[in-house]
């Protein structure tokens, strides 16, 4: 019971409030409606409180307690194996909802790599073709009929019988540990050509590179499952569990991290403080000239969105990508005029790739960026 408070109490809280973070962010500074993948990571973060709950609701029947102190009779036997089934289905629900959500997040940020996001896609549709697989493998295809899985530990259990269980659990832990690994060195290749100094492509990997630690979790709830199937099955069905809560807890505020620049930059502006140098560098290498040039210009500008010395504030509409992009606007003294009141009022870090795909204008400001029909 304490190792299950001490799992559940601080990696929920931490998920909670990533998550209202993450809401404050886009609705308060962002001003924008909450998107598909902020609402997967609630159902994602719902259910897994369901689980951890359920989990601790089941201590009573000796979920969590060693063999040798439950001596468990056959009515309690059964009523175990109902709580772990249900809480598997629930657990596979909800690692495919929050994997699901990491992936749309990482097609968006990238959206402008063609070959980038069709790996995406791949990777999202066989998420949620093992997320389907796993479902109905553990209700179907575990056992026949499915409730022998309970019933074959009562008094006079029924006919039926049962395949490998534990073969089917880590398999399937194991091809969960792989889209583990497979999603966090996904964005590593980009990432590494992002025209950024050192500085700020160390803190981008740093930032993504925190999916291994969801990766780590998968590995500790693959040997839990390989103990479960031991004589102390009480005790690891519920290590099990509380390893699984953990990788999704975990994986919910990775997912949120990356979203959570724009809060950083309006609460913490030093930390993306430049130098004039650095801002006038930036401008030699990526600032949109004038219309007749910015389709020339416009794949070696959009690796890195910065503009002069001040920020090019601007606004992305919903599902656009970052390479298809052009200022809009009549151009010539209009334009002028609004660059002038943008360097007067703006002083940060121009937006890197990351912060102006999470980052929206506010009603007041003219500048547009709107969506290139290649």
């Amino acid at each position: 019971m304490f190792i299950a408070i001490g799992v559940v109490i601080p990696f929920s809280i931490g998920a909670s409030t990533a998550l209202s973070l993450r809401f404050y962010t886009r609705i308060v500074i962002l001003r924008s409606r909450p998107i598909l993948e902020d609402y997967l990571l609630v159902i994602g973060f719902t259910t897994n409180m369901a689980i951890c709950l359920a989990s601790l609701w089941a201590y009573h029947d000796g979920l969590g307690r060693h063999v040798e102190d439950v001596k468990p009779t056959p009515e309690m036997a059964v009523e175990l194996h109902k709580y772990l089934i249900s809480l598997a289905v629930v657990w596979f629900f909800s690692l495919g909802v929050v994997k699901t959500s990491v992936l749309l997040l990482y097609r968006r940020i990238f959206s402008v790599m063609k070959g980038f996001v069709r790996l995406c896609w791949f990777v999202l549709v066989a998420n949620i073709i093992i997320t389907i697989l796993g479902i109905f493998g553990i209700t179907i295809y575990l056992c026949f009929p499915a409730s022998y899985w309970w019933n074959r530990w009562a008094v006079n259990p029924p006919n039926g019988h049962c395949n490998d269980a534990q073969a089917i659990n880590v398999s399937f832990a194991c091809v969960n540990f792989c889209v583990d690994c497979l999603i966090i060195v996904m964005p590593i290749p980009l990432l590494k050509r992002l025209n950024l100094n050192e500085a700020r492509k160390k803190a981008l990997m740093v930032v993504f590179g925190l999916s291994i630690v969801p990766a780590v979790a998968a590995g500790v709830h693959i040997v839990s499952m390989i103990k479960l199937h031991g004589p102390d099955y009480t005790y690891w069905i519920y290590i099990t569990f509380l390893t699984g809560a953990m990788e999704i807890f975990v994986a919910i505020i990775c997912n949120c991290i990356p979203t959570l620049t724009p809060l950083a930059m309006r609460y913490f502006p030093s930390l993306f403080s430049t130098t004039n140098g650095n801002s006038s560098q930036h401008s030699s290498k990526a600032t949109p000239t004038d219309d007749s040039g910015s389709r020339g210009q416009q794949k070696a500008w959009a690796p890195h969105l910065s503009g002069s010395s001040s920020t090019w504030w601007g606004s992305l509409r919903r599902g656009s990508g970052l390479g298809a992009l052009r200022w809009g606007g009549a151009g010539g003294t209009e334009n002028s005029q609004r660059s002038e009141r943008m360097e007067s009022s703006c002083s940060q870090e121009p937006i890197t790739m990351l912060t102006l795909e999470e980052f929206q204008i506010t009603k007041t400001t003219e500048l547009t960026v709107e969506q290139e029909v290649v």
